[in-house]
């Protein structure tokens, strides 16, 4: 296991373990106050005389309202004002929503996991994403609007801080993920960091995390119209004047790049961000950039593609291969092809293939950025062949929809003949 799984597997253990220390104090803290709640036969009792409301649609609604608060005592305990379903209610009524979220964040922040579980259970993440929706609706956002995305925010941070809660929210839709990720489109930094922190905890804290995230930033560039995923994240760190939000961008640039297991999809992603003039930006801000917190960010991303190219040196084993130069690969290219000859009418069919590939940057580029993909994932072995539309194709399915008369005329063809005339471009 590389050491990145292990920090990552001892962060759901260590959040694992401070959930069942918290039960454990919630138990030990009922049992200390069990004289503290009235009786079943009290409550049912007390419950029995509040008068009958059902004659208005409004006495109707205060009545359920009732009902969903004593299934609340009953199940959560605690004070009645704070009830996870009059939260709920309150939320979605509207109202001075800054200070409601206010007083939600400091009972989430005190209430017993037994209570924030409720309040999940219940729909409010719902709710509280549905507020976020509504006030980024509204653009330029007021004052009072940012204050409510913060609060918002805040909120969601904690809600989603163990393993259990990431889950619920990735087995629905992923609509959470995508709302939180349009909060990005802000001029106000705390927002922003906000997004990336709870984004990159979103991704530690479950294996399904990181797709999960990806496709937020997905659905943001298509809903801000973003010409490339992730451009925000660059153009943050060139306009923004806080050093916090710098560095929290850059720590979630490299939580994108390194979460994931697999070399080859870590190289992918910072290719991506390559490509996009990152490594040139790393190198303009290590001249002038004076805070130690953005310095140590691009520390670690520096530290992590030296890690991650001394890896692919050994996935190449004694072979020495510039990989920055096209020449090199195509000579080891054809080393490691010299002792398969059946392969060689396909390498040139690639070739002519490629020679012929339009190069403008409409759709030339997407023509050679889909080949890229393709073959990376191919030469990783990936089960799944994934694209950015979510849209995927099972790698065995290709493999088996292949001409097996194909194949074995390729085995038998007299063109398999050795690389005897590319050998004269190798170098000594």
């Amino acid at each position: 296991m590389s050491s990145r799984a292990r920090e990552r597997e001892a962060a759901r253990e260590a959040a694992r373990r401070e959930r069942e220390r918290e039960a454990a104090r919630e138990a030990a803290r009922e049992q200390a106050n069990g004289s503290s709640h009235p009786p079943r036969e009290a409550r049912e009792r007390q419950a029995a005389r509040q008068p009958t409301r059902e004659n208005t649609r409004e006495n109707t609604r205060e009545s359920r309202e009732e009902r969903e608060a004593a299934r609340d005592a009953k199940e959560g305990g605690g004070d009645s004002r704070n009830y996870p379903s009059l939260y709920i209610n309150k939320l979605k009524q509207g109202g001075d929503l800054s200070n409601i979220l206010k007083q939600l964040r400091r009972t989430l922040e005190t209430e017993r996991i037994a209570w924030i579980d409720r309040f999940r259970q219940k729909g409010g993440s719902a709710a509280l994403v549905e507020v976020l929706s509504k006030t980024q609706q509204i653009q330029p956002p007021t004052p009072r609007e940012e204050q409510i995305q913060l609060q918002s925010l805040k909120c969601l941070q904690i809600l989603l801080n163990d393993t259990e809660a990431v889950e619920e929210v990735l087995e629905e839709d992923n609509s959470l993920l995508k709302q939180v990720s349009e909060s990005l489109d802000t001029p106000l930094p705390t927002i922003k960091v906000m997004v990336y922190e709870l984004l990159a905890a979103i991704m530690l804290l479950h294996p399904d995390g990181h797709t999960a995230v990806l496709e937020a930033m997905d659905w943001f560039k298509y809903k801000k119209r973003e010409r490339r995923r992730f451009l925000h994240l660059l153009e943050t760190i060139i306009h923004e004047k806080s050093a916090e939000t710098r560095a929290a961008a850059l720590s979630f640039i490299n939580c994108i790049i390194n979460t994931p297991e697999d070399l080859d999809d870590r190289v992918e992603l910072r290719n991506e961000f390559v490509s996009l003039g990152f490594d040139k930006l790393i190198e303009k801000l290590k001249q002038v950039e004076m805070e130690e917190k953005v310095l140590e960010q691009i520390e670690n991303y520096e530290q992590d593609a030296s890690q991650d190219e001394e890896e692919f040196k050994e996935r190449l084993g004694n072979r020495k291969i510039n990989v920055k130069d096209p020449k090199d690969l195509f000579i080891n290219l054809v080393k490691h092809l010299r002792n398969a000859p059946y392969l060689r009418p396909l390498l040139l069919s690639i070739l002519k293939n490629l020679v012929v590939m339009p190069t403008d940057k409409n759709s030339g580029l997407k023509c050679w950025l889909l080949a890229t993909k393709f073959v990376h994932q191919i030469s990783a072995q990936c089960p799944t062949i994934n694209w950015d539309t979510g849209k995927s194709v099972e790698l065995d399915e290709l493999m088996m929809s292949l001409d097996e008369e194909e194949l074995e005329a390729l085995k038998e063809s007299p063109n398999a003949v050795s690389y005897t005339h590319l050998r004269a471009h190798e170098t000594p």
